[in-house]
Protein backbone atom coordinates (compact mmCIF):
# COMPACT_ATOMS: atom_id res chain seq x y z
CA UNK A 1 0.00 0.00 0.00
CA UNK A 2 1.14 3.47 -0.37
CA UNK A 3 2.49 5.89 2.05
CA UNK A 4 0.94 8.94 3.59
CA UNK A 5 2.36 12.04 6.09
CA UNK A 6 1.17 15.22 7.99
CA UNK A 7 3.14 17.76 10.06
CA UNK A 8 3.08 20.47 12.75
CA UNK A 9 2.73 23.83 11.33
CA UNK A 10 6.03 24.19 12.07
CA UNK A 11 7.43 22.22 9.94
CA UNK A 12 6.75 22.51 5.77
CA UNK A 13 9.51 21.30 4.18
CA UNK A 14 8.86 17.97 2.91
CA UNK A 15 12.57 16.70 4.16
CA UNK A 16 11.01 16.56 7.82
CA UNK A 17 8.77 14.36 7.08
CA UNK A 18 9.29 10.83 8.51
CA UNK A 19 7.08 8.37 6.96
CA UNK A 20 5.70 5.33 8.39
CA UNK A 21 3.98 2.33 6.52
CA UNK A 22 0.29 2.38 6.91
CA UNK A 23 -1.58 2.15 9.35
CA UNK A 24 0.46 4.51 11.27
CA UNK A 25 0.62 8.03 9.91
CA UNK A 26 4.10 9.99 9.48
CA UNK A 27 5.53 12.19 11.98
CA UNK A 28 7.84 14.83 12.20
CA UNK A 29 11.66 15.65 13.38
CA UNK A 30 10.05 17.29 16.74
CA UNK A 31 11.96 18.18 19.25
CA UNK A 32 12.46 16.60 22.40
CA UNK A 33 10.71 18.89 24.99
CA UNK A 34 12.93 19.25 28.10
CA UNK A 35 11.03 19.65 31.37
CA UNK A 36 10.73 22.69 33.09
CA UNK A 37 12.79 23.24 36.66
CA UNK A 38 10.87 25.12 39.01
CA UNK A 39 13.13 24.76 41.51
CA UNK A 40 15.73 26.79 39.52
CA UNK A 41 12.75 29.41 39.22
CA UNK A 42 14.35 32.94 41.20
CA UNK A 43 11.08 34.89 41.30
CA UNK A 44 9.17 32.12 43.23
CA UNK A 45 6.46 34.11 44.83
CA UNK A 46 3.95 30.58 45.94
CA UNK A 47 4.45 28.28 49.28
CA UNK A 48 5.18 24.76 48.57
CA UNK A 49 2.30 22.14 49.64
CA UNK A 50 2.89 19.13 51.93
CA UNK A 51 1.20 16.94 48.51
CA UNK A 52 4.04 18.75 46.31
CA UNK A 53 6.06 15.44 47.75
CA UNK A 54 4.22 13.50 46.16
CA UNK A 55 5.34 14.87 42.47
CA UNK A 56 6.76 12.18 39.96
CA UNK A 57 9.70 12.34 37.71
CA UNK A 58 10.03 15.71 35.66
CA UNK A 59 7.89 15.73 32.42
CA UNK A 60 4.02 17.31 31.50
CA UNK A 61 2.92 16.64 35.00
CA UNK A 62 5.65 18.56 36.94
CA UNK A 63 5.35 21.20 34.30
CA UNK A 64 1.45 21.68 34.23
CA UNK A 65 2.05 21.98 38.23
CA UNK A 66 4.42 24.44 37.84
CA UNK A 67 2.33 26.52 35.17
CA UNK A 68 -0.44 26.71 37.34
CA UNK A 69 1.41 28.05 40.45
CA UNK A 70 -0.17 31.65 39.99
CA UNK A 71 -3.73 29.99 40.50
CA UNK A 72 -5.26 29.11 43.78
CA UNK A 73 -5.88 25.13 42.81
CA UNK A 74 -3.83 22.61 45.13
CA UNK A 75 -1.57 20.51 43.92
CA UNK A 76 -3.09 17.78 44.06
CA UNK A 77 -5.50 18.95 41.61
CA UNK A 78 -2.85 20.08 39.17
CA UNK A 79 -1.83 16.31 38.78
CA UNK A 80 -4.95 14.50 38.33
CA UNK A 81 -5.91 17.09 35.76
CA UNK A 82 -2.78 16.04 33.98
CA UNK A 83 -3.33 12.83 34.07
CA UNK A 84 -6.62 13.55 32.79
CA UNK A 85 -4.93 15.35 29.76
CA UNK A 86 -2.91 12.75 28.95
CA UNK A 87 -5.48 10.07 28.92
CA UNK A 88 -7.61 12.10 27.08
CA UNK A 89 -4.84 12.77 24.23
CA UNK A 90 -3.16 8.99 24.54
CA UNK A 91 -6.51 7.50 24.27
CA UNK A 92 -6.95 3.86 22.77
CA UNK A 93 -3.42 4.34 21.43
CA UNK A 94 -1.84 3.56 24.72
CA UNK A 95 -2.44 0.43 26.81
CA UNK A 96 -1.76 -2.31 28.48
CA UNK A 97 -1.89 -5.74 27.84
CA UNK A 98 -4.95 -7.53 30.26
CA UNK A 99 -5.73 -10.86 29.38
CA UNK A 100 -8.34 -11.33 27.41
CA UNK A 101 -8.54 -7.73 26.65
CA UNK A 102 -6.36 -4.42 26.45
CA UNK A 103 -6.36 -1.97 29.65
CA UNK A 104 -6.59 1.63 28.43
CA UNK A 105 -5.92 4.46 30.83
CA UNK A 106 -9.14 5.99 30.38
CA UNK A 107 -10.21 7.90 33.78
CA UNK A 108 -13.50 9.47 35.33
CA UNK A 109 -11.58 12.20 37.49
CA UNK A 110 -14.20 14.01 40.56
CA UNK A 111 -12.40 17.11 42.10
CA UNK A 112 -14.32 17.76 44.94
CA UNK A 113 -13.51 20.96 47.56
CA UNK A 114 -16.27 23.28 48.50
CA UNK A 115 -17.15 26.70 46.33
CA UNK A 116 -14.61 28.90 45.77
CA UNK A 117 -12.30 27.35 47.73
CA UNK A 118 -9.46 25.47 45.36
CA UNK A 119 -10.44 27.09 42.23
CA UNK A 120 -11.24 23.59 40.35
CA UNK A 121 -13.85 24.15 37.82
CA UNK A 122 -10.65 26.73 36.78
CA UNK A 123 -7.99 23.80 36.65
CA UNK A 124 -10.22 21.87 34.75
CA UNK A 125 -11.43 24.53 31.86
CA UNK A 126 -7.59 25.22 31.56
CA UNK A 127 -6.89 21.58 30.82
CA UNK A 128 -9.41 21.54 28.12
CA UNK A 129 -8.25 24.20 27.08
CA UNK A 130 -4.60 23.00 26.29
CA UNK A 131 -6.27 19.69 24.78
CA UNK A 132 -8.15 21.85 22.48
CA UNK A 133 -4.98 24.14 21.43
CA UNK A 134 -3.26 20.42 20.05
CA UNK A 135 -4.99 21.21 17.12
CA UNK A 136 -2.82 24.23 16.27
CA UNK A 137 0.14 22.61 15.91
CA UNK A 138 -1.09 19.60 13.56
CA UNK A 139 -0.86 21.51 9.91
CA UNK A 140 -3.02 19.28 7.55
CA UNK A 141 -6.64 18.52 7.75
CA UNK A 142 -5.81 15.09 7.87
CA UNK A 143 -3.49 15.25 11.17
CA UNK A 144 -6.04 17.88 12.76
CA UNK A 145 -9.21 15.04 12.63
CA UNK A 146 -6.88 12.12 13.47
CA UNK A 147 -5.54 13.56 16.82
CA UNK A 148 -8.34 16.18 17.48
CA UNK A 149 -10.03 15.45 20.79
CA UNK A 150 -13.52 15.44 20.87
CA UNK A 151 -15.51 17.25 24.21
CA UNK A 152 -18.51 16.75 25.10
CA UNK A 153 -19.31 19.33 27.81
CA UNK A 154 -23.88 19.14 27.74
CA UNK A 155 -26.06 17.57 30.34
CA UNK A 156 -25.31 13.66 30.45
CA UNK A 157 -28.12 11.89 28.61
CA UNK A 158 -27.90 8.73 27.15
CA UNK A 159 -28.65 10.52 23.67
CA UNK A 160 -26.31 12.98 24.11
CA UNK A 161 -23.50 10.72 25.07
CA UNK A 162 -24.45 8.41 21.97
CA UNK A 163 -24.66 11.82 19.42
CA UNK A 164 -21.22 12.90 20.85
CA UNK A 165 -19.61 9.40 20.36
CA UNK A 166 -20.92 8.71 17.19
CA UNK A 167 -18.24 6.31 15.08
CA UNK A 168 -15.79 8.63 12.98
CA UNK A 169 -13.81 6.99 9.82
CA UNK A 170 -11.59 9.45 8.04
CA UNK A 171 -10.03 8.65 5.40
CA UNK A 172 -6.56 9.89 3.77
CA UNK A 173 -5.25 11.32 0.55
CA UNK A 174 -1.70 9.21 -0.21
CA UNK A 175 1.04 11.88 -2.54
CA UNK A 176 -0.61 10.87 -5.88
CA UNK A 177 -4.08 11.94 -5.19
CA UNK A 178 -5.60 8.36 -4.45
CA UNK A 179 -7.52 7.78 -1.44
CA UNK A 180 -5.57 5.71 1.50
CA UNK A 181 -6.94 2.76 3.77
CA UNK A 182 -9.64 4.63 6.03
CA UNK A 183 -9.16 4.91 9.66
CA UNK A 184 -11.40 4.02 11.99
CA UNK A 185 -11.43 6.68 14.87
CA UNK A 186 -14.40 5.36 16.97
CA UNK A 187 -16.52 6.57 19.54
CA UNK A 188 -13.54 8.73 21.42
CA UNK A 189 -14.46 11.50 23.89
CA UNK A 190 -13.38 13.54 27.23
CA UNK A 191 -16.28 14.52 28.80
CA UNK A 192 -15.27 17.89 30.36
CA UNK A 193 -17.96 18.52 33.34
CA UNK A 194 -16.37 21.89 35.78
CA UNK A 195 -19.95 21.44 37.36
CA UNK A 196 -20.26 17.33 37.59
CA UNK A 197 -23.63 17.85 39.50
CA UNK A 198 -24.68 19.81 36.55
CA UNK A 199 -23.52 17.73 34.30
CA UNK A 200 -25.27 14.69 35.69
CA UNK A 201 -28.53 16.23 36.92
CA UNK A 202 -30.21 14.92 40.11
CA UNK A 203 -30.27 11.60 41.04
CA UNK A 204 -33.67 10.37 40.81
CA UNK A 205 -33.47 11.64 36.76
CA UNK A 206 -30.22 10.16 36.23
CA UNK A 207 -29.51 6.63 36.65
CA UNK A 208 -29.88 5.58 33.12
CA UNK A 209 -26.93 8.75 32.49
CA UNK A 210 -25.13 6.91 35.07
CA UNK A 211 -25.40 3.16 34.17
CA UNK A 212 -24.53 4.17 30.24
CA UNK A 213 -21.31 6.04 31.76
CA UNK A 214 -20.54 3.06 33.68
CA UNK A 215 -20.64 0.14 30.93
CA UNK A 216 -18.84 2.91 28.99
CA UNK A 217 -15.82 2.76 31.41
CA UNK A 218 -14.61 -0.36 29.99
CA UNK A 219 -13.69 0.64 26.63
CA UNK A 220 -15.47 -2.01 24.65
CA UNK A 221 -14.14 -2.76 20.73
CA UNK A 222 -17.60 -2.58 20.13
CA UNK A 223 -20.95 -1.56 22.16
CA UNK A 224 -24.40 -1.77 21.62
CA UNK A 225 -27.33 -0.60 23.04
CA UNK A 226 -31.12 -1.02 22.72
CA UNK A 227 -33.54 2.07 23.42
CA UNK A 228 -36.97 2.18 24.74
CA UNK A 229 -37.86 2.38 21.32
CA UNK A 230 -36.22 -0.44 19.76
CA UNK A 231 -33.42 1.19 18.36
CA UNK A 232 -29.88 -0.17 18.19
CA UNK A 233 -27.04 2.26 18.60
CA UNK A 234 -23.84 0.89 18.06
CA UNK A 235 -20.47 2.20 19.08
CA UNK A 236 -16.72 1.19 18.35
CA UNK A 237 -13.30 1.17 19.61
CA UNK A 238 -14.58 3.29 22.71
CA UNK A 239 -12.90 5.63 24.63
CA UNK A 240 -14.24 7.79 27.56
CA UNK A 241 -12.41 9.62 29.91
CA UNK A 242 -13.48 12.60 32.07
CA UNK A 243 -12.51 15.82 33.58
CA UNK A 244 -14.90 16.50 37.08
CA UNK A 245 -15.43 18.62 39.75
CA UNK A 246 -18.06 19.11 42.31
CA UNK A 247 -18.77 20.08 45.54
CA UNK A 248 -19.25 17.65 48.43
CA UNK A 249 -22.91 18.49 48.50
CA UNK A 250 -23.02 18.24 44.58
CA UNK A 251 -21.15 14.48 44.31
CA UNK A 252 -23.73 13.05 47.08
CA UNK A 253 -26.89 14.60 45.51
CA UNK A 254 -26.11 13.49 41.78
CA UNK A 255 -24.89 10.05 42.40
CA UNK A 256 -27.67 7.78 43.01
CA UNK A 257 -27.39 4.91 45.54
CA UNK A 258 -27.89 2.09 43.09
CA UNK A 259 -24.33 3.44 42.04
CA UNK A 260 -22.85 1.83 44.38
CA UNK A 261 -23.89 -1.94 43.80
CA UNK A 262 -23.41 -0.82 40.24
CA UNK A 263 -20.25 -0.17 40.24
CA UNK A 264 -20.08 3.95 39.08
CA UNK A 265 -18.64 5.05 42.39
CA UNK A 266 -15.43 2.81 42.02
CA UNK A 267 -14.78 3.82 38.88
CA UNK A 268 -14.54 7.57 39.48
CA UNK A 269 -11.13 8.91 41.28
CA UNK A 270 -12.14 11.40 43.76
CA UNK A 271 -9.69 14.11 44.42
CA UNK A 272 -10.60 16.10 47.87
CA UNK A 273 -9.50 18.92 49.33
CA UNK A 274 -10.94 21.12 52.43
CA UNK A 275 -8.41 24.38 51.14
CA UNK A 276 -5.06 25.41 49.40
CA UNK A 277 -2.23 27.30 51.21
CA UNK A 278 -2.27 29.52 48.35
CA UNK A 279 -4.47 33.04 48.35
CA UNK A 280 -4.13 35.49 45.22
CA UNK A 281 -5.97 38.39 45.13
CA UNK A 282 -6.21 37.91 41.42
CA UNK A 283 -4.46 34.64 39.32
CA UNK A 284 -0.55 35.40 38.50
CA UNK A 285 0.97 34.09 35.26
CA UNK A 286 4.51 32.23 36.40
CA UNK A 287 6.55 33.74 33.95
CA UNK A 288 9.19 31.31 33.11
CA UNK A 289 6.56 28.22 33.03
CA UNK A 290 5.34 26.94 29.49
CA UNK A 291 2.72 28.40 28.42
CA UNK A 292 -0.54 27.14 26.96
CA UNK A 293 0.58 26.89 23.93
CA UNK A 294 3.87 25.38 24.96
CA UNK A 295 2.24 22.71 26.96
CA UNK A 296 -0.12 21.78 23.92
CA UNK A 297 2.99 21.10 22.09
CA UNK A 298 3.92 19.32 24.55
CA UNK A 299 1.10 17.19 24.61
CA UNK A 300 1.32 16.89 20.88
CA UNK A 301 4.40 15.29 21.48
CA UNK A 302 3.26 12.81 24.18
CA UNK A 303 0.60 12.10 21.28
CA UNK A 304 3.21 11.14 18.73
CA UNK A 305 5.66 9.13 20.57
CA UNK A 306 3.59 8.05 23.71
CA UNK A 307 1.90 5.02 21.40
CA UNK A 308 2.19 1.57 22.07
CA UNK A 309 1.59 -0.94 24.20
CA UNK A 310 3.02 -0.10 27.93
CA UNK A 311 5.08 -3.14 29.85
CA UNK A 312 6.34 -3.10 33.52
CA UNK A 313 10.07 -3.93 33.64
CA UNK A 314 11.58 -6.52 35.80
CA UNK A 315 11.70 -4.74 38.85
CA UNK A 316 8.22 -2.90 38.38
CA UNK A 317 6.85 -6.60 38.01
CA UNK A 318 7.98 -7.67 41.28
CA UNK A 319 7.11 -4.72 43.11
CA UNK A 320 3.74 -5.21 41.54
CA UNK A 321 3.41 -8.58 42.58
CA UNK A 322 4.44 -7.52 45.98
CA UNK A 323 2.07 -4.78 46.57
CA UNK A 324 -0.74 -7.13 45.20
CA UNK A 325 -1.55 -9.50 47.83
CA UNK A 326 -1.49 -6.84 50.88
CA UNK A 327 -4.14 -4.81 48.23
CA UNK A 328 -6.39 -7.88 48.43
CA UNK A 329 -6.06 -8.64 52.09
CA UNK A 330 -7.17 -5.04 52.47
CA UNK A 331 -9.63 -4.26 50.35
CA UNK A 332 -11.49 -7.98 52.21
CA UNK A 333 -11.15 -5.84 55.36
CA UNK A 334 -13.12 -2.90 54.23
CA UNK A 335 -16.28 -2.42 55.40
CA UNK A 336 -18.61 0.41 54.08
CA UNK A 337 -16.06 1.90 51.72
CA UNK A 338 -15.54 -1.22 49.74
CA UNK A 339 -17.10 0.08 46.94
CA UNK A 340 -14.62 2.71 46.82
CA UNK A 341 -11.67 0.95 46.02
CA UNK A 342 -13.15 -2.20 44.29
CA UNK A 343 -10.04 -1.06 41.14
CA UNK A 344 -7.62 0.94 43.31
CA UNK A 345 -5.70 -2.03 41.28
CA UNK A 346 -6.68 -1.17 37.89
CA UNK A 347 -6.70 2.63 38.49
CA UNK A 348 -3.21 2.00 40.04
CA UNK A 349 -1.81 0.55 36.82
CA UNK A 350 -3.34 3.31 35.02
CA UNK A 351 -1.26 5.87 36.75
CA UNK A 352 1.47 3.72 35.83
CA UNK A 353 1.18 3.94 32.09
CA UNK A 354 0.34 7.86 32.09
CA UNK A 355 2.97 8.93 34.54
CA UNK A 356 5.68 7.06 31.98
CA UNK A 357 3.76 8.84 29.07
CA UNK A 358 4.21 12.12 31.05
CA UNK A 359 8.33 11.96 30.62
CA UNK A 360 9.43 13.11 27.77
CA UNK A 361 11.51 10.63 26.95
CA UNK A 362 11.27 7.47 23.98
CA UNK A 363 9.95 4.10 25.14
CA UNK A 364 7.41 2.62 26.97
CA UNK A 365 8.72 0.58 29.57
CA UNK A 366 7.32 1.29 33.02
CA UNK A 367 10.02 1.28 35.47
CA UNK A 368 10.29 0.33 39.26
CA UNK A 369 10.36 4.57 40.11
CA UNK A 370 7.00 4.81 38.09
CA UNK A 371 5.52 1.86 40.05
CA UNK A 372 6.28 4.12 42.99
CA UNK A 373 5.25 7.50 41.82
CA UNK A 374 1.77 5.96 41.11
CA UNK A 375 1.41 4.38 44.79
CA UNK A 376 2.51 7.69 46.42
CA UNK A 377 -0.28 9.72 44.10
CA UNK A 378 -2.29 6.92 44.92
CA UNK A 379 -2.59 6.72 48.34
CA UNK A 380 -2.32 10.61 48.92
CA UNK A 381 -5.44 10.77 46.98
CA UNK A 382 -7.67 7.86 48.76
CA UNK A 383 -6.64 9.15 52.27
CA UNK A 384 -9.69 10.55 52.96
CA UNK A 385 -11.51 9.75 50.62
CA UNK A 386 -14.06 7.66 52.94
CA UNK A 387 -15.55 10.95 54.23
CA UNK A 388 -16.07 12.20 50.75
CA UNK A 389 -18.27 9.82 49.68
CA UNK A 390 -20.26 8.50 52.89
CA UNK A 391 -23.17 10.29 52.11
CA UNK A 392 -23.48 9.62 48.25
CA UNK A 393 -26.96 8.13 47.86
CA UNK A 394 -27.61 8.52 51.16
CA UNK A 395 -31.25 9.77 52.69
CA UNK A 396 -31.65 12.14 54.84
CA UNK A 397 -32.32 10.35 57.98
CA UNK A 398 -28.50 8.21 57.04
CA UNK A 399 -26.92 12.22 55.85
CA UNK A 400 -28.24 13.13 59.77
CA UNK A 401 -27.52 10.39 61.66
CA UNK A 402 -23.84 10.14 60.48
CA UNK A 403 -22.84 13.87 60.77
CA UNK A 404 -24.54 13.41 64.29
CA UNK A 405 -21.76 9.95 64.67
CA UNK A 406 -19.36 12.44 63.11
CA UNK A 407 -19.26 15.36 65.86
CA UNK A 408 -19.72 12.93 69.05
CA UNK A 409 -17.00 10.59 67.68
CA UNK A 410 -14.24 13.74 67.17
CA UNK A 411 -15.06 15.27 70.35
CA UNK A 412 -15.83 12.59 72.99
CA UNK A 413 -19.23 13.79 74.03
CA UNK A 414 -21.67 16.93 72.83
CA UNK A 415 -24.49 18.27 74.40
CA UNK A 416 -28.03 18.32 73.02
CA UNK A 417 -27.38 22.45 72.37
CA UNK A 418 -24.25 22.13 70.99
CA UNK A 419 -25.40 19.22 68.42
CA UNK A 420 -28.42 21.59 67.20
CA UNK A 421 -26.24 25.03 67.19
CA UNK A 422 -23.94 23.39 64.68
CA UNK A 423 -25.66 21.54 62.44
CA UNK A 424 -28.86 22.32 60.20
CA UNK A 425 -31.45 20.52 61.30
CA UNK A 426 -34.25 20.56 63.54
CA UNK A 427 -35.03 19.43 66.79
CA UNK A 428 -36.97 16.05 65.61
CA UNK A 429 -34.37 15.37 63.24
CA UNK A 430 -31.27 15.55 65.81
CA UNK A 431 -33.96 13.29 68.30
CA UNK A 432 -34.26 10.60 65.54
CA UNK A 433 -30.71 10.38 65.14
CA UNK A 434 -29.50 10.26 68.89
CA UNK A 435 -32.01 8.06 69.23
CA UNK A 436 -30.95 5.47 66.73
CA UNK A 437 -27.04 5.53 68.13
CA UNK A 438 -28.41 4.68 70.68
CA UNK A 439 -30.20 2.12 70.61
CA UNK A 440 -27.49 0.91 68.39
CA UNK A 441 -25.17 1.33 71.51
CA UNK A 442 -22.70 3.94 70.25
CA UNK A 443 -23.46 6.58 72.70
CA UNK A 444 -24.50 7.33 76.31
CA UNK A 445 -27.00 9.09 77.51
CA UNK A 446 -26.27 11.24 80.57
CA UNK A 447 -27.83 14.65 82.15
CA UNK A 448 -26.82 16.37 85.21
CA UNK A 449 -23.79 13.34 85.58
CA UNK A 450 -26.62 10.48 85.76
CA UNK A 451 -27.13 7.63 83.28
CA UNK A 452 -30.16 7.83 81.39
CA UNK A 453 -32.24 4.97 79.75
CA UNK A 454 -33.44 6.98 76.36
CA UNK A 455 -32.75 10.25 74.51
CA UNK A 456 -35.09 13.31 75.51
CA UNK A 457 -35.42 17.10 74.12
CA UNK A 458 -33.39 18.47 77.14
CA UNK A 459 -30.69 20.92 76.25
CA UNK A 460 -27.98 19.73 79.23
CA UNK A 461 -28.20 15.99 78.32
CA UNK A 462 -24.77 14.63 77.12
CA UNK A 463 -23.84 11.91 74.90
CA UNK A 464 -21.12 10.44 75.58
CA UNK A 465 -19.37 7.98 72.37
CA UNK A 466 -18.56 4.43 73.35
CA UNK A 467 -18.58 2.86 70.18
CA UNK A 468 -15.95 1.50 67.49
CA UNK A 469 -14.27 4.00 65.50
CA UNK A 470 -16.72 4.38 62.41
CA UNK A 471 -15.21 3.70 59.19
CA UNK A 472 -16.07 7.37 57.06
CA UNK A 473 -14.07 8.66 60.15
CA UNK A 474 -10.82 5.86 59.94
CA UNK A 475 -9.85 7.66 57.03
CA UNK A 476 -8.54 5.90 54.36
CA UNK A 477 -4.56 5.43 54.59
CA UNK A 478 -2.44 3.76 52.59
CA UNK A 479 -3.47 0.99 50.11
CA UNK A 480 -6.56 -0.89 50.90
Amino acid sequence: MGKMSFSLNKFENEKDLVEIEEPMVSVVKFDTPVAAKEEDDPDKFWKEEEWDANLPNPGFITDFVYTNRGIESPTSFCVWTALGIISAALRRNAWLDWHPNKLFANLYLSLVSEPRICAKSTIINYGAKVLSTTTDYLADSFSKRFYKVRFMRNKATPEGLFDAMAPIKLTPKRADGSAGQPFDLGSQICIVAPELSTFLGKQKYNEGAIELLTSLFDCDEVWSYTNVKNKTVTLRKVFVTMLGASTPDGLQDSIPFSAFGGGFLSRIVVVAEQGTMRQFPEPKVVPRAPDKEELARRIVWIMLHGQGEYRMTAGARKAYYAWYPKFKTGLGRKDGNKHVFARYDNTLLKLCLLLRASRYSEGTDITIKDFRDAVKIMEATYRDVGKVVANVGATPFIKNLRAAEEKIQLAGKRTRRQLLTGMRWSATECLLALNQLYQEGKIEVRKDGKEQTRVTRSGPEVYIWKGRPSHNLQGQRGTP
